[in-house]
């Protein structure tokens, strides 16, 4: 990439586009379109897809562009007019809001029931930011990785990113989480997803994942995670994290005399390769019974 200013993660938002220099590469239909759609659906970029990954010579045409970029397209005719009109009018915000809600609130923020239905419950509460939805997976939504390094443009979880806090669905802590575990055998994969889980930092991503490693949670087999990292944000980087959490599997592995990846493991010593390998580029599967490096899961799933 041209200079190491590149290689430093910088988000563009609805508030913040107009200082990426691609933004003078737009025609004015096209900047009134990010304008306009972006107060009512999410906008995130950052400047590695601006530079690397958008082919400016075939804007908008261009696949990446699509992908996460507004689009007139994305709302109904009269819906883009009133907030386009609202905005030249110079609107109160009150007023922009009002309508901007109104529009969300059509869109079906929560299609099929995904605040209320799949929610499992713990002693006859609702567990928060988790969903059982097939016999042997649960999916788990941390509040700290509910935003990515792009957001999608034919995301359906976009309330969790609108600032709607009555519509978002996450959890602050996998204690509870693992508490259900426990009286479900049945499980055996658990999915961290968003949201992007790995735009946190590596002690909190591990914060997570931790309490999920316990001796008694033996018929968790996978703990995956759903990450776009890789396509918009490749120089993530959990080595630390990464060992913290490999180490606790190798302790765990120990204590049940399983072998590991790299054959027996030890509760302490010498690094393994696995160990090498999770400091020199991000691991997006912790399993405790086979490696699986190449297997990288996407966020909505």
């Amino acid at each position: 990439m041209p200079g190491e200013q590149a290689w430093k993660f910088k988000p563009y938002t609805r508030q913040t586009i107009r200082q990426a220099p691609q933004w003078n590469l737009l025609g004015a239909d096209l900047r009134e379109a990010v304008e306009v759609v972006s107060r009512v659906l999410p906008f995130r970029v950052n400047a590695y897809v601006l530079e690397e990954l958008i082919d400016w010579d075939n804007v908008p045409d261009d696949p990446i562009y699509r992908l996460t970029f507004p689009h007139r397209d994305m709302l109904r005719e009269p819906e883009y007019a009133a907030i386009r009109d609202l905005l030249s009018a110079g609107a109160s915000e009150a007023e922009i809001q009002q309508r901007v809600h109104a529009i969300r609130m059509r869109m079906n923020p929560h299609p099929a029931g995904q605040m209320t239905h799949n929610v499992p419950q713990l002693d006859g509460v609702p567990l928060a930011g988790v969903q059982h939805k097939y016999k042997e997976t649960v999916l788990f939504f941390p509040s700290a990785g509910q935003t990515c390094h792009a957001y999608c443009t034919f995301c359906f979880r976009w309330p969790q990113f609108v600032g709607m806090e009555e519509l978002k669905f996450d959890a602050r802590a996998s204690a509870d989480l693992a508490t259900y575990l426990r009286r479900h055998a049945e499980v055996t994969d658990v999915l961290i997803t968003g949201g992007d889980p790995l735009v946190m930092n590596a002690r909190s991503l591990t914060d997570y994942i931790e309490p999920l490693l316990a001796p008694d949670l033996a018929h968790i087999q996978n703990i995956r995670i759903g990450t776009k990292a890789v396509a918009y944000w490749p120089q993530v980087r959990y080595g630390q994290g990464c060992r913290r959490s490999a180490a606790a599997v190798r302790n765990r592995r120990a204590q049940r005399q399983e072998p590991g990846p790299d054959g027996p493991l030890q509760p302490s010593g010498r690094a393994t390769a696995s160990d090498r390998a999770a400091g020199a580029a991000p691991h997006h599967r912790h399993r405790r019974h086979r490696a699986d490096p190449g297997a990288v899961d996407t966020p909505h799933q």
